[in-house]
């Protein structure tokens, strides 16, 4: 599992589902290349980021692998002796993704979201996904990172602001046009993702169009993600994970990804017909129903 170290402004590798300890990637390298490891372990002669790492996953994933079954073997350093092992609590959390290429957002990708919203019924035999997209470099924040409610000059204060939590997917090869069955070759892996509208902006009273995509979803910090990104090989089946949302301490969404309209496989496709599909490319894959509405 990987993740961006903020303080250290490097790639981290955290190990088991509930990681105590955090590798610093890039300064782990070098240590291994000085122990006779030269073939395997180069130093990174740059910072080492996430759009690095997947733009070469398979050349990364084989050496984290190698660097996750040392760690599991205690061959490396204990946290606080190498400068690159650190406790977790010592981490503060960055977006795994801080820009990627894309944001493509599912919308109406889930049988109770759709009830929910009173539209009409869909189905993946007679029609297709609905995607939107988020804009990267300013909706993107980091876990523990606060979401600012826009004030806009001609608005005021948003009145109304949603969350839907997410399973995102995280594109790890170059896809273009690519079938369901083929799909999993190009997923990195997986993230946790917040798709956060303001409600109240969504619909316009005048004009030629009702909805208002931008003013409700491209806000400023409007796109919390992370803070890991779980390998597929980890994750080889996502057709029933639970996804909650918790808001000051209330439960507020709490569902599966097997109420999903259209599977994982099925939206990388569509998406992948419609755009290039690039490494660290994000497709949220659609929220659940949500009972405060």
């Amino acid at each position: 599992m990987h993740l961006p170290l903020r303080r250290l402004e490097s790639v981290g590798l955290g190990l088991g589902e509930n990681p105590d300890t955090v590798i610093d990637v890039e300064r782990c390298f070098p240590h291994l290349h000085r122990e006779r490891n030269q073939g395997q372990f180069v130093e990174w002669p740059t910072r080492l980021d996430m759009p690095a790492v997947l733009t070469d996953w398979d050349y990364f994933t084989e050496r984290l692998g190698e660097v996750a079954r040392r760690a599991a073997a205690g061959e490396l350093p204990a946290p606080g002796e190498s400068g690159f092992v650190h406790q977790l609590e010592d981490v503060e959390f960055a977006a795994p993704l801080a820009n990627p290429g894309k944001i493509l957002n599912a919308g109406a990708n889930y049988y109770d979201h759709i009830k929910e919203m009173g539209t009409v019924e869909i189905s993946p035999e007679t029609d297709v996904p609905y995607i939107f997209p988020k804009t990267p470099n300013n909706c993107i924040i980091g876990d523990g990172e606060a979401i600012r409610l826009p004030k806009k000059r001609n608005w005021g204060v948003a009145q109304y602001v949603d969350w839907e939590a997410e399973l995102a997917v995280v594109i790890g090869r170059t896809a273009e046009d690519v079938s369901p069955q083929e799909a999993n070759d190009y997923i990195a892996g997986y993230t946790m993702y917040q798709d956060i509208s303001g409600r109240d902006r969504m619909i316009r009273e005048t004009g030629p169009f009702p909805w208002d995509w931008y003013a409700n979803k491209c806000n400023d910090t409007f796109a919390p993600m992370g803070p890991w990104i779980v390998p597929q090989e980890f994750l080889p089946d996502v057709s029933d994970l639970r996804i909650r949302s918790v808001v000051n301490g209330e439960v507020q969404q709490d569902s599966s990804t097997k109420h999903m309209i259209w599977n994982v496989q099925q939206m990388v496709s569509y998406a992948s017909e419609v755009t290039r599909l690039e490494p660290g490319d994000v497709i949220a894959t659609g929220t659940l129903t949500n009972p405060a509405r």
